[in-house]
Parts: C-alpha cells; structure tokens; sequence
C-alpha cells in the first residue's frame, strides 16, 4: 500500500515538473517572440507623462484589443487605472518606437505614482510588460480640452487628389474626424494625421470631447477646414431651335453655361443662361467660349444657310418647310435637315401648315420645276393628292412626300382647290451641297 502511495506521488511530481517545464519553455518562446523597453520617460506637465518605448512584434495586427499601454504604479505596487487616461496604442509587426501619453483625470483623487509599467496585450493576454522608476505627484484640477492645430498639406487641388490632414489636441478624452454634414465621423487619436482623397471641395470637421464624469454635461469643441477643388466651367447646353435657313429667316440660339467667370458669343461677352436670335446671310459658325482663370473651353454650332430665299406663300398657305426626315413625337412635325441639302438618293419630305381652311373636303396640286440654265423653270412632275379630312375649320398641319425629280434647282408649287390665288412656291436643289457653302 505504502509503496502505491509513493509511486503515485512520484508520477505527480513529474507531471507538476513537466507542466512547470512547459510553462517555462512558452515564456521563453514569448520572450523570444516579443522584446519591450522603456527609453524615456518625460514629465510633460503636472497632468501629463510621455513614455518612449521601443518594442518588437511578431504576432496578430488589426485587432482593436491588441494594443500597447503604459499606466502608474503606486508605492504599494498596485496599478493605477481609475484617475488617469491611458493611451492605447495598437501593435504592429516587426521592430517599433512609439510615445504613450498618461493623462490625469479631471476631478479624480490626488495620488502619487513611485514607477511606469509598460504592457503589451493580445486578445485580453497579457504578452510582455517592463516597469520603470519614476516618481510623480499628480494633483486634481479640471483639464481644459483644446484642439492645438487643425491644417491640411494643400488648400486647394485637383478633382483625385490626396491631401494629409493633421491635428493635435489636448486634454481630449475622444476626437472625432468626418466631413462636415455627414454621420459618418470615425474616432481618431488625440494627435495624428491621415491621407484622403478629395473629388471636390470638402468641409472637414474635428471634435474634442473633454474628460467628464458620468452624467455631466459634455461641451465639445471643433474646428472645421475647407479643402477646395477649383471646377471647370462646364456648357451644359448650346443649341439652335433651326440649324439650317434660308436667307432672310433667323435661328435662335441658346445655352447654359456653368462655373465660368466669363462667357463670350463670337468675341461678344453674354449671360451663363441666355438666348440669341441670329440672321445670317451664309453659313455661319457661333462659338460659344467659357473661361474661368487660365481654364477655357469652347463649343461651337453652324447655322447652315442655303442659297434660297424664304417660300413665296399667299393665303391660306401660312408656311411650307423641306427636310429629309420629320420628328412626329411631339404635339406638331418638327423638320430634321431642313432644306437638305438633298442628293438623288434622299426621301424628300413636305411640312405644310394652312390657316383659315374650312372643314370641307380640298384637293392639292403639286408641280415640280427644274431649271437646267439657271433662269427657265422646266415642269418635270405633277401630282393632285387629298388634303387630311377634319371635323373643325381652322388650322391644318400635314406632311407629304415629296417626289425627288434627281439632280438640279427646283421649285415646288402648290395650288389648293384649283384656285391659282393660293399659289405658293418653295425653291430647292438636289446635288447640289456645294451652293451651300
């Protein structure tokens, strides 16, 4: 029996010597992983330490609970943690110097500290610690939190750009930094900076909180800074209601001009939102120019202007247009390519408008001219087609394919009803796009 009990105390006592073997060989690994010193400890003010400490790393980063820390330790060897802030620091790889700030805080018990410990911590475990003598008497006050400086590397960049914006505070026991107007702020240290990107001009903002007791009121201080992002003038819109005319009628131009510092039409200086109406007598080229600073841009738009004067209309003819395609979307036709120019191969297409026109039944004669010597018109087609029926007297818009005789100047004539009074005439050419110019 006895000798039972003695080999059972004898496989405890190598169990106990391997597990103690084995806690040792884990420190040893730890130690050999994990180095940490302290190189100065600074007395910065009555309410304030900075440690500078050197340390080396090789386990997990990106962990908010990995982190390295310096606090006070008192004569009796206890560590202080309830009337001081702590700064923590997060670990990072390899071999590191880093400043820990020890803060007192506001309205808390005087006390005095007689040495720094420094500890290293990953997920809640302790890794490695160092301590320090270094004797302190931190007396009670209210701290006064301060934002310092508040300043970005550049005022103004360009759309992209990166800009580092640094702050340092003090006395803050949170800093936030986001851009003014969003909910999207992120807490920050107490002193630091960061890069951004910036699309356009930006309003950043910095918010300090004070150490406060729980249930007191918290007055929070910010600062804000601009960082601008100069824009370009932009034309939005530069247009003609017509982009091809006959000489004597008018196109009227307008546009909308954005970020501009100055505006011109054709070397004449104009508003950003405007309009012009403009009768010329060949075709012309309207340059549309945007300058802010050294910054110009231009557009330009071409009013074509034909060969031909404006359609010979009598009653109850009140206008007659020539394209070679209509847009029908809309409450009336609008003619695309007006007037062509045409070639041989293109669908000619009429828009006729007649006012005053009572709801009866009307028959319309067109004829086709050509003039081959410039002076004489030669009658090439003919053709009666039936106007649209209505239920109303008034006005009357249709459209009609018109038949495309080939090559040369032409005239198109239109009678109504037989009566040679209502006789109207369009001149055109098919061809012929060098008249043009």
């Amino acid at each position: 029996m006895n000798l039972f009990i003695a080999i059972k105390c004898m496989a405890l006592v190598i169990i106990v010597n391997l597990s103690i073997q084995n806690v040792i060989a884990q420190s040893k690994k730890a130690s050999n992983a994990s180095e940490l010193k302290i190189l100065e400890v600074v007395d910065i003010s009555d309410k304030q330490l900075q440690v500078k400490v050197e340390y080396k790393y090789t386990g997990k980063t990106g962990s908010n609970d990995t982190f390295i820390h310096a606090f006070p330790v008192t004569s009796d060897g206890k560590s202080n943690f309830k009337e001081v802030y702590i700064e923590k620091i997060p670990l990072e790889s390899g071999i590191n110097q880093v400043s820990l700030l020890i803060t007192k805080r506001p309205k808390t018990e005087v006390f005095t500290s007689e040495s720094i410990k420094v500890c290293m911590m990953e997920s809640r475990s302790l890794i490695l610690c160092v301590e320090s003598s270094f004797e302190k008497s931190w007396p009670n006050f209210d701290l006064a939190v301060k934002i310092l400086s508040f300043s970005s590397s550049e005022s103004k960049v360009s759309k992209g750009d990166s800009v580092t914006i640094s702050w340092q505070t003090e006395n803050a026991s949170k800093v936030m930094f986001g851009v003014h107007g969003s909910e999207k702020f992120q807490q920050v240290r107490k002193s630091g900076s960061l890069t951004v990107m910036v699309n356009k001009t930006t309003n950043y903002t910095l918010m300090v909180s004070p150490m406060a007791e729980k249930g007191e009121p918290v007055k929070v201080e910010t600062k804000a800074l601009t960082v601008n992002v100069p824009i370009d003038p932009v034309i939005g819109r530069f247009t003609g209601n017509r982009s091809a005319i006959r000489r004597g009628q008018s196109s009227k131009l307008s546009w909308e001009v954005y970020e501009a510092e100055e505006i011109s039409l054709n070397g004449e200086s104009v508003t950003a939102f405007g309009d012009k109406i403009v009768r010329p007598i060949r075709t012309m080229k309207y340059t549309l120019e945007a300058r802010k600073g050294e910054i110009v841009i231009r557009e330009d738009y071409v009013v074509m202007v034909t060969p031909f004067g404006s359609p010979n209309l009598s009653s109850p003819f009140s206008s007659i247009e020539l394209c070679r395609s209509v847009d029908e979307s809309g409450e009336s036709y609008r003619c695309i390519s007006s007037d062509g120019p045409f070639t041989s191969d293109d669908k000619i297409y009429a828009i006729v408008r007649i006012q005053n026109l009572s709801k009866a039944a009307h028959n319309l004669k067109l004829t086709t001219y050509n003039s081959f010597d410039g002076e004489k018109w030669l009658e090439v087609h003919q053709e009666n087609r039936s106007l649209p029926k209505r239920d109303t007297d008034g006005y009357l818009e249709f459209k009609l394919e018109v038949e495309n005789t080939g090559e040369g100047k032409k005239k198109l004539e239109f009678i109504l009803d037989g009566n040679n009074a209502t006789k109207s005439e369009i001149a055109y050419c098919t061809d012929c796009s060098r008249m043009w110019e």
